[in-house]
């Protein structure tokens, strides 16, 4: 699990290097009893979700697999992911399995941006 979720913050970070143009990022990894959550946000430029392959070979908007390696990482792990792209790029990751008892309050179930 360990090394699926490095490899999940390294892709986020990547993309956002890479291709977003932003000038400010956000990442926070909280380990709650239970689950563990990732919130990644950028101020870039967002992208465009690609449309239903033809070929049926799965590829980012970019023509990569950086979001569909993060899409099946998630999905090994049994957790659910979110994407908005709208205004920057919101990635939204919830993984069950964080340790029971290992602290890390994220406060309400809502979704926000880190202080």
């Amino acid at each position: 699990m360990q090394v699926n979720v490095y490899r999940i913050v390294q892709e986020c970070v990547n993309n956002i290097i890479r291709h977003s143009q932003a000038t400010e990022a956000t990442l926070v990894l909280k380990r709650n009893p239970g689950e563990i959550r990732l919130l990644v946000q950028d101020n870039g430029c967002g992208f465009v979700k690609a449309p239903a392959p033809t070929d049926g070979v799965l590829r980012d908007g970019r023509g990569g697999f950086g979001l569909i390696g993060i899409a099946e990482r998630v999905r090994m792990l049994h957790g659910n992911y979110e994407i908005d792209s709208d205004h920057g790029t919101t990635i939204r990751i919830e993984i069950p399995g964080g340790e029971k008892g290992s602290g890390g309050e994220w406060g309400t179930r809502e979704w926000g941006r880190a202080e």
